[in-house]
């Protein structure tokens, strides 16, 4: 009787030392359940990178091109506090560095709530706090970009537990893709003022744009100049036209939204 008591106590003390044998030892984990992310709770620290990444990727099912782990990195992890709301949001940035044109530019922006619940997922080229009126918390700019070089801003608040994105424009803002034309800079030049006086900050964007072609009386294009008998082509030194441009956007009180000043559709023709 003694020897099988002691065999069934062997036993079962060898199937509990496999099972936890396969838990990570001290590695907080999320609730796979849940769909939130449980290592928003080891804030401000990352305790273990490799396992941060593949839980994020894991949780909010990011799509991932490249395979060489080794280049991957997590480039914010905040807590941030975004106009419309007195909330704290967490904002994490992964970058995995490299991939196709269509994935450009291979990095991703999560912003979620206290709990790890996702708010908005980007997947921007560049994301940021911008202070737009003072004493207030920022708004969240985010800068869209192809992989050819076109792109645009948008501007988000906290608007009933979401993020909207309350600049209201269709034309790009951020161009170095050289084949017409090109900004200098390449990203227009963010400035808040209040342009219409009426007490309220607006926003404004402004460069230059660089012509790199011309068109002809009939309407055709062309993209080089004749100089002593020689074919001398348009290029960002030696431009065809240099055109101031200014982008204004004005705060509406009643929509909450900044909506432009005048018609821009035509800016980025030749005069």
């Amino acid at each position: 009787m003694k020897i099988y008591i002691a065999f069934i106590f062997v036993v079962v003390l060898s199937e509990y030392s496999c099972q936890n044998s396969s838990l990570p030892n001290n590695k907080p984990h999320k609730d796979d359940s849940s769909g939130k992310f449980g290592l928003i709770n080891t804030y401000p620290a990352i305790m273990d990178t490799a396992v941060f990444i593949q839980e994020l990727k894991e949780t909010f099912d990011l799509s991932i091109e490249n395979t060489n782990l080794e280049i991957e990195v997590i480039t914010a992890f905040q807590k941030v506090k975004v106009f419309g709301s007195n909330e704290t949001y967490y904002l994490i940035e992964y970058d995995y560095k490299i991939g196709s044109g269509a994935g450009y530019p291979w990095k991703y922006q999560l912003v979620l709530d206290e709990t790890g619940k996702l708010i908005q997922l980007f997947s921007a080229q560049r994301c940021e706090l911008v202070e737009v009126f003072p004493n207030e918390n920022p708004f969240l700019l985010i800068l869209n970009v192809t992989y050819k070089g076109n792109g645009y801003h948008e501007l988000y608040v906290v608007q009933a537990d979401t993020l909207e994105n309350v600049l209201e424009s269709d034309i790009n803002t951020y161009d170095i893709h050289e084949d017409m034309q090109i900004y200098r800079p390449g990203e227009l030049t963010l400035t808040i003022n209040d342009w219409n006086k009426d007490g309220v900050n607006d926003l404004s964007f402004k460069g230059n744009i660089i012509f790199l072609s011309g068109i002809t009386d009939d309407g055709l294009d062309y993209d080089v100049t004749v100089i002593d008998g020689k074919s001398i082509p348009f290029t960002v030194d030696n431009p065809f036209k240099v055109k101031p441009v200014e982008l204004i956007f004005l705060y509406n009180e009643k929509t909450k939204h900044f909506s432009a000043k005048e018609d821009y559709s035509g800016i980025r023709s030749l005069p």
